[in-house]
């Protein structure tokens, strides 16, 4: 299996395992990779496993393939097979039934992932997993 690595601006067929505490919550496989957008395909294994929603660096369309997934987002909850979301877009997977497949296309990168806290401010995603780490 040939692996992501993290700041790749091109590959063909690249697996990334996202983990959570030795969990694989979220499975992607690159299909393309440019500096210019993505397409991939993600195999979600259970809902987000941190408890506060997040942002993206890019803005990109999801396509459900098999199972599904329910968001949590500031206008409420949703289940839906297409979704547009542009990076500042903050959402929640809080639900997902095993190995749903989503097909992901997405644009060139514009800003950095972050997690809105409970304070209300956006934490840059290392610094939230370290903060849940400890």
């Amino acid at each position: 299996m040939r692996r992501y690595e993290s700041g790749m601006r091109w590959c063909v067929w690249r697996w990334t395992d996202v983990d959570w505490r030795g969990e694989t919550y979220l499975l992607r496989l690159h299909l393309l990779k440019t500096p210019w957008g993505a397409i991939m395909l993600h195999w979600i294994n259970g809902p987000d496993p941190h408890p506060d929603p997040h942002d993206h660096p890019v803005d990109f369309a999801s396509l459900t393939v098999r199972g599904g997934y329910t968001e949590l987002t500031p206008k409420g909850r949703n289940r839906r097979r297409f979704r547009l979301r542009r990076a500042i877009d903050i959402h929640r997977i809080v639900e997902a039934d095993p190995r749903t497949l989503t097909l992901v296309v997405c644009g060139p990168v514009k800003n950095e992932w972050g997690y809105f806290t409970r304070s209300g401010w956006k934490m840059d995603w290392k610094m939230y997993r370290d903060m849940l780490a400890r």
